[in-house]
């Protein structure tokens, strides 16, 4: 892990990312790791159902942003010197695997697994850290 300089973070802002936040600044903070403090707006979550306008867009991605930046705030007080946030909108796998390494190059991605509680299944993921898994350009872990 020496050579990594930049660590994406893919968070959900409505679950409790306490402990994630804390594995995520022990790695940065004793690597001296940028992190960028990712977050998704589901484009598919929007089904013909619902018809989202651009205000509904802005207003959810606000709202993600102050969680994240409430994050990154909580990241420099453990002593993360360089942290950045960032919301997409579209594919959260997608956008994870492909976008913010397209814009952010980070060396390593940091993600949770929300199928990690079945332990009967140790070896499954769920769908979006299996998908950063099979198609990120960087390293990927996967916090449980």
């Amino acid at each position: 892990m020496e050579h990594y300089k930049t660590m994406a973070v893919a968070l959900k802002p409505k679950e409790d990312a306490g402990p994630f936040l804390t594995r995520a600044a022990e790695i940065a903070r004793a690597r001296k790791i940028h992190v960028i403090l990712c977050s998704v707006i589901d484009a598919g979550m929007r089904g013909s159902a619902f018809s989202y306008r651009a205000a509904d867009t802005d207003r959810e991605k606000a709202e993600q942003t102050e969680v994240l930046t409430r994050a990154a705030d909580y990241l420099r007080g453990e002593g993360v010197s360089e942290v950045s946030v960032y919301v997409g909108i579209g594919s959260p796998r997608k956008v994870l695997a492909h976008d913010v390494s397209d814009i952010f190059h980070p060396d390593l991605i940091l993600c949770g697994d929300s199928t990690g509680r079945l332990r009967d299944k140790p070896r499954h993921f769920g769908n979006v850290a299996n998908y950063i898994l099979h198609f990120s350009d960087c390293d990927v872990l996967v916090i449980r």
